[in-house]
């Protein structure tokens, strides 16, 4: 297994973004018929994946103590 040197070859942030971009598609095709509960939580916890593998990447270079948030951050904005 080789290691990771950039987000975007993480896996996990690869099918998370996967997953995010699908779910905000279907939420702008199918959303209207949608409970508006179920429907945020489901776009929240889609979005979260890769937010949190984003912050879970940056702390692996301890000496920059803020790029966790703002990696995550840069993620919840695409």
């Amino acid at each position: 297994m080789t290691s990771a040197k950039r987000l975007e070859e993480l896996e996990v942030w690869q099918l998370g973004t996967e997953l995010r971009d699908f779910v905000v598609a279907s939420n702008n095709r199918y959303g209207a018929g949608m409970d508006r509960d179920f429907k945020d939580d489901l776009l929240r916890s889609s979005r979260s994946i890769p937010a949190n593998a984003a912050e879970g990447f940056g702390y692996f270079e301890p000496t920059q103590f803020a790029k966790p948030r703002l990696q995550e951050a840069q993620v919840v904005l695409e």
